[in-house]
Parts: structure tokens; sequence; C-alpha cells
């Protein structure tokens, strides 16, 4: 592409894009919208699309896996999608409340779930069940695919590194049943699953856990008004001192990820 631009417009669009900042003027958006980015942009992360879902009055955050900084040309069927269904869903009409939430992003292939397609795009797919992934025999495989969409590829290699006699037969256990078998069955979508999990690891104090799926559940499309939401529901049920110990894990992950240099 870049080379069929001729380079005084290229130049020129560089610098155009460099001095706009609407930042300040995002308020103005009166509209619902969808933010779309790609899950392994480095050049514009996560953190920036999450200033305009937090900027704008009703807007969803879809990142989706699999594509960086060219979304629309790296995953067309899915951006296609995230497309159709904002166009035309429910959330749409005038009696839908307002409010800043988000939508996971969809997986490579099918459309939009844990990767099949359907699920992933949970912010206006409330309704929407994830398809069954089909083959008990391909359960580690979809499971891997899905652990990685959902807690990223730098967690999962990590724990695979760390990985030996003792402990291989857990990690192939978890990847298969876990993720393989239940994050990929049909009834609900990732931003549920992640708010299920976030609330049953406070509620046991599994912090380490908590960590990571806080992490997790902002790739899955919570935003951290939902998370906090969450967690003070959990505070009511579970028990004040879960809860604070809950808040400041969640809130130094949400400020890793949200910061503009995370």
């Amino acid at each position: 592409m870049v080379r069929t631009t001729d380079p005084g417009c290229y130049i020129a669009a560089c610098e155009a894009l460099a001095a706009f900042d609407i930042r300040a003027e995002l308020s103005r958006i009166g509209i619902p919208t969808l933010v779309v980015a790609g899950a392994d942009d480095q050049v514009t992360p996560a953190a920036d699309a999450r200033v305009l879902v937090a900027g704008i009055a009703d807007a969803r955050l879809a990142l989706v896996p699999g594509a960086s900084h060219l979304t629309p040309v790296e995953q067309p069927m899915a951006v296609t999608d995230l497309l159709m269904r904002h166009f035309s869903s429910s959330w749409q009409t005038p009696d839908h409340p307002t409010g800043m939430t988000a939508v996971p992003a969809p997986p490579s292939k099918p459309v939009l779930s844990p990767v099949p397609p359907g699920a992933e795009v949970v912010g206006f797919a409330h309704n929407v069940p994830e398809p069954l992934l089909d083959a008990r025999a391909d359960a580690y495989d979809q499971g891997i695919k899905v652990r990685r969409e959902v807690l990223g590829d730098a967690h999962v290699d990590r724990a695979q590194s760390l990985a030996d006699e003792f402990t291989g037969d857990f990690q192939d256990f978890i990847t298969r049943y876990a993720w393989g078998e239940v994050w990929t069955r049909p009834g609900i979508d990732r931003r549920i699953r992640s708010v299920v999990t976030l609330t049953a690891l406070a509620a046991r104090g599994h912090l380490d856990e908590l960590a990571f799926h806080t992490r997790a559940a902002l790739r899955n499309g919570l935003t951290p008004t939902e998370i906090k939401e969450v967690l003070l529901h959990t505070g009511v049920y579970c028990g004040v001192p879960t809860a604070n110990s809950a808040f400041a894990v969640a809130q130094r992950i949400i400020r890793e990820e949200t910061s503009p240099e995370g």
C-alpha cells in the first residue's frame, strides 16, 4: 500500500494525523458508537481505543484478536460482522439505556465468539450464544486458541515455558477442560464468563488469578466501570474485605492497561 502511494501525499497525511486531536470534543458525539481495534496493534494500542470509549457517552469497544494496525484488512469478516451487529442491534433503539459499554473482539476466522462465529461481540450480542465448537478431539487446539485470545500470548507462553514433567499434565488439563470444553460452550458469551470468573476468583481470594483475569476481562470487552460494578456487587454478597482486596488488584491492572504508556 505504501509503495503505491505518492510520497508527498503520504507525508502530508501523516502530518495531518499527527496534529489531529479531538479528544476534548468526544463528548459531542451523541449516537451509539462502535470502536474497533486490533488486539495486537502496537501503534495505536487498546489503551488508545479505551480513551475513545471513555469519552463518548454511548460507545462500545471491540478488540479483534489476530489483528494489529489494519484490522479491516487483516480480519475483514470479523469487522463486517461487528458492523452488521452494530447497525442492526436493539441497543440502537431510543429506549435503550445509554452509557459506556464494550464489545469483545472477534477472532480471526469465524466471525466472533470464542473463535467460533457469533459470540465475541458481547457488548451488543448479549442474547447471541456462542456456537459450539465441534469435536472433543479438537479440545486442546480450540482451548489453546481461546486461552491465547482471552489471556494473551505472553501469559500463555510464560505458563507453558514454566511447565515441566511435574506441571505439564496440569497445563494440558486446564487447556483442554477449562478452555477447550467450558469457555467454548454456547449459551453465554465471553463477557459474561469474565463477570462470573472475576466474581468467583474474588470470592475465593485467588488474587493472582484475579489479576490476569482482570486483564482478560478488558480484552473480552468489559469496561473498567463494569469491572468496578462487578466487584461492588461481590462485596455485598461475599464481604467487604473480599472486595477490598479485589479492588486493589483490579485497580493496578486497569491502570497498567489503560495508561497511555501501557
